[in-house]
């Protein structure tokens, strides 16, 4: 005898506790509606243990799904059918407890109320969601948002783009670092391309995306430690009588200034105090893709610089000479008196200068490790240099620019040197510190020309 055909159901039974069932009317011809309940008012009376965390329509043919907390705050999803409440059959088990792990982004345990994601949201691929991130960057600079749009359309998306973002776990990306790694970007790009991803993620995690960051504890690739670089007060001096007019004094404000060579482009005459030998740096010049822009410096911050008189000197001179009496003109234009582009000056410049002052293959940044170790031989402190550079923090001063400089630790050796004999009733004379200049610079690096660094 067959069985008799069983009624279609027109509504759905959630039991939230023992003693408590909710019902909420569906429509008959969509019976796995995806849909959620508000039980706010059955927490306050039963508390957040007495009922589920959340409510997870069945996608196949259980269209009567919840999840009760058990014993050890751990999860099980259960399905109760009120027309067989004795058949064990609509209890499920473990199976269910996966896939509701995996809508709510892979953690093993299921979050709160409060904390409830949409899980269609983290089934967006992340270049949709990159797309969207990145679109809210409207603070950047050009020349930031340039590499930030290079990265994603070379290394993040056509690796990771099509996947769904909640389903990105850490061993993906430290599988894409292997990847990028492999084809030969440099460490300091790969740091570049996972902190952008980290951005994107951590912006995921903040809008209900995602729970966690897959990029969280996965380590970026260690930088090498960074090497001398720097001139000499001789190859100073053969550089700039290797330069012609006018470019001397930009090669001295480079030098002596320490000015990035954006902010050396963008100087203006207004910005000049000759009276007080100082240059009021407020703007940089970028390139990008062919455009030049105008904007705030790579810190956003103001400072003043100081500069030897001999500098002034050189300074008034050319701005009596070469520069148009407005307060906005640029101190340094091409002959056509457009501002002047960092990739015409090094070819058309600093290349054949360099190359006739025997220096060939050094880079214009190297001028910035020079006036950093000039300023360190004068007895300046490491505050000193930061606010002279204009770095953020002493950080980046400590160990980038002021790494080369080793005199006062040879000073220092000397004084203990003395100490120890006088000590001993040695009446020797203590033998003179080495200077930085005796044996030139240690170990220094030489790039070739083919790879310019205009920061």
């Amino acid at each position: 005898m067959l069985p008799a055909e069983r009624p279609k159901r027109t509504s759905q039974n959630f039991r939230l506790t023992p003693h408590v069932c909710v019902n909420r009317e569906v429509e008959p011809t969509d019976p796995r509606k995806v849909d959620t309940l508000d039980i706010a008012p059955l927490l306050q009376r039963f508390g957040p243990d007495g009922v589920a965390d959340e409510l997870i329509p069945d996608s196949g043919s259980h269209p009567l799904t919840t999840i009760r907390p058990l014993i050890g705050d751990r999860h099980r999803p259960q399905q109760v059918d009120p027309d067989r409440p004795e058949d064990q059959s609509n209890r499920l088990g473990g199976c269910w407890a996966m896939a509701g792990r995996r809508q709510f982004g892979g953690v093993d345990r299921l979050p709160s109320v409060p904390e409830w994601r949409d899980p269609r949201l983290g089934r967006q691929t992340l270049e949709q969601w990159a797309e969207d991130f990145i679109a809210t960057k409207v603070d950047l600079r050009p020349k930031t948002r340039a590499g930030y749009r290079s990265l994603l359309d070379t290394r993040i998306i056509p690796a990771l783009g099509a996947m769904q973002i909640a389903r990105i776990r850490p061993l993906d990306i430290r599988k894409w670092l292997a990847t990028i790694a492999a084809e030969g970007l440099s460490a300091s790009r790969r740091r570049q391309a996972l902190g952008l991803l980290g951005q994107i993620m951590t912006a995921a995690v903040a809008n209900g995306v995602i729970v966690a960051s897959p990029c969280a504890g996965v380590p970026g690739p260690p930088l090498p430690q960074p090497q001398p670089d720097y001139l000499t007060t001789e190859e100073v001096d053969r550089l700039l009588a290797a330069a012609p007019r006018p470019w001397d004094l930009l090669v001295m404000i480079l030098v002596f200034g320490g000015l990035r060579w954006g902010e050396a482009a963008a100087l203006r005459r207004a910005r000049c105090d000759l009276r007080r030998s100082r240059l009021l740096v407020t703007q940089s010049l970028s390139e990008v893709n062919g455009v030049l822009h105008f904007g705030p410096t790579k810190t956003r911050q103001r400072r003043t610089v100081s500069l030897p008189q001999f500098v002034r000197d050189r300074l008034a001179e050319h701005l009596e000479a070469r520069v148009r009496t407005e307060d906005e003109a640029l101190v340094f234009t091409s002959s056509r008196g457009s501002p002047v582009r960092y990739s015409n000056f090094r070819n058309r410049v600093w290349l054949p200068v360099s190359e006739a002052a025997g220096l060939e293959g050094i880079r214009i940044h190297i001028c910035r490790h020079t006036s950093a170790t000039l300023l360190l031989r004068a007895g300046a402190s490491v505050k000193d240099v930061q606010n002279h550079l204009g770095h953020r923090d002493a950080a980046m001063t400590l160990n980038v620019y002021c790494a080369p400089y080793d005199g006062r630790l040879d000073d220092l050796a000397a004084r203990i040197d003395a100490a120890w004999r006088i000590a001993r009733g040695e009446n020797l004379e203590p033998a003179a510190p080495r200077l930085l200049d005796d044996d030139g610079p240690p170990g220094r690096r030489r790039r070739k020309s083919g790879h310019p660094s205009p920061t």
